[in-house]
């Protein structure tokens, strides 16, 4: 009907990295978009998308497997940034695309970014009720921090904020 395709193969290389699809999959414009459920794996990484959206609501699910931060594409990341580590990212939202409920969870291991080494990073967050709460753990080559926040999805004059945060060495 020419609103839909089906992918059976597909590769993404650049110099850093290549991706290849897993399993063939689905793409729609039908009644909004459609993805997937879409993953792409290449040297132990995995990247998984699924996505439904229309007019009033929005499904997304993202997650990132042993990401190898140093094989993103230099032309976007510059090489000065330092940036490493391996990434576990999971994204979960769901409602009014406006508005959406979800969790987020990463964890950073191994990771670098100029001047930061050594750094392991652990965030949780939940976005409801269009509010985002959440903590957040961080331990580097500089210190340790470990917060909690209850901030608003869109920031207006008179919103409440709140970040409480606490810092070794």
């Amino acid at each position: 009907n020419g609103n839909s395709a089906r992918i059976e193969t597909l590769t993404l290389q650049y110099p850093e990295q290549r991706w290849v699809l897993e399993a063939p999959t689905d793409l729609s414009f039908e009644t909004g978009v459609k993805v997937g459920p879409l993953a792409l794996v290449g040297n132990g990484q995995k990247l998984s998308l699924a996505l439904k959206t229309s007019k009033n609501r929005l499904d997304a699910l993202v997650d990132a497997r042993s990401l190898d931060l140093s094989t993103l594409p230099k032309a976007f990341v510059p090489q000065e940034s330092g940036l490493k580590g391996k990434l576990d990212a999971h994204l979960v939202l769901n409602g009014s695309p406006q508005a959406p409920n979800g969790q987020l969870e990463l964890w950073l291991r191994s990771g670098a970014v100029h001047p930061l080494r050594s750094l392991e990073v652990h965030a949780k967050a939940d976005l409801a009720a269009g509010r985002a709460k959440g903590e957040l753990q961080v331990d580097s080559s500089a210190g340790k921090v470990s917060a909690q926040f209850d901030v608003p999805q869109h920031f207006e004059d008179d919103e409440k904020l709140s970040f409480d945060a606490r810092l070794q060495n």
